[in-house]
């Protein structure tokens, strides 16, 4: 989990909202945990949870956005088969082509 802390930073999301919003956005909170699921029901994957709290450049409201983020297993002979497998490139052809 280690790894995903240090990718998904307040810069990492500050810059993917500011796309989103065309706007500025101010992240004041990311706070990422795992144990999304119970132990031994994720054997193919790690989820994280992941809460981030911001709010516009103008100084208004706090807004909260809620997400979960799947990744590689963090033993690697997990991640070695999942990605010898090629599960992820099938989820991402999935979600990104089929069912939008």
């Amino acid at each position: 989990m280690a790894l995903i802390k240090k990718l998904l930073n307040k810069g990492f999301f500050e810059s993917v909202l500011n796309r989103y919003y065309n706007q500025d956005v101010e992240i004041t909170n990311v706070h990422i945990t795992n144990g999304v699921v119970a132990a031994g029901e994720n054997f193919c994957s790690t989820l994280s949870r992941i809460k981030i709290d911001y709010s516009f450049g103008d100084g208004g409201r706090q807004h909260t956005l809620w997400m979960v983020c799947k990744s590689l297993p963090e033993d690697e002979y997990q991640a070695g088969f999942v990605k010898e497998m090629k599960m992820f490139e099938c989820e991402l052809e999935i979600y990104g082509n089929i069912i939008p």
